[in-house]
């Protein structure tokens, strides 16, 4: 089995989660890309293997936690255990609060909340046992200024950012890693949130010096 080191990315898609593929894959890494869609999992694996990246398709919605769970499980017996997780994931029903169903926002708390907890059971006794390991998690500016028609966005990322600061500071002082790349805008190239810059931004969150770690980087 490789020693390279290896990238379990929650959430594969054809625009950020395209970026960090591609930057964690400059390093050296192995990418464990998990996706919902078979179809646009297979084409990137393909497409990030031709640019010669060594690139693995694990299927699984992040709503489906016994799926999800599967699908680490065959990342480690695959691959190895994961380096760096970075949760990228992202369910919403839009709606107002007013209209919001109670099923909506459950369905979407299990996959943007429940799916984070999941991914990191999954990672962090193996970084623990070895002192190293990053999770990284993609945010998003509804965490600090909810819409109004996106309520059930704006809890499953303000719940995300609290679980991803708690962990920080649980984790304090054992070598491991945890921060957030908040994005308050729309993902786009060419603008400042360009999904090439923000993979970068990511990148340093991963490789910040733990003396003064940096939880939390705001992109506005």
């Amino acid at each position: 089995m490789s020693s390279s080191p290896i990238l379990a990315l929650v959430g594969m898609g054809p625009g950020l989660g395209r970026s960090l593929a591609r930057r964690w894959g400059r390093e050296g890494y192995r990418l464990a890309l998990i996706g919902h869609d078979s179809g646009a999992l297979a084409a990137a694996v393909e497409e990030l293997g031709a640019e010669g990246f060594e690139a693995h398709g694990f299927g699984a919605h992040a709503g489906d936690l016994v799926g999800l769970e599967a699908a680490f499980r065959s990342i480690r017996v695959e691959l190895g255990d994961p380096e760096t997780l970075l949760f990228n994931a992202s369910v919403a029903h839009e709606a107002p609060a007013s209209e919001l169903t109670v099923g909506h926002l459950k369905a979407d708390f299990l996959a943007n909340v429940a799916a984070l907890l999941v991914a990191v059971h999954s990672v962090l006794p193996a970084m623990k046992a070895v002192g190293r390991g990053s999770l990284l998690l993609t945010g998003g500016g509804s965490a600090l200024k909810p819409s109004a028609t996106g309520a059930s966005l704006g809890v499953g990322k303000a719940a995300q950012r609290s679980l991803l600061h708690s962990l920080a500071k649980e984790l304090e002082g054992t070598g491991l890693r945890a921060a957030t790349l908040t994005i308050c805008g729309f993902i786009q190239p060419g603008t400042p949130f360009d999904p090439e810059d923000l993979a970068g931004q990511m990148w340093d969150l991963h490789r910040q010096d733990l003396a003064e770690p940096e939880i939390e980087r705001i992109v506005v």
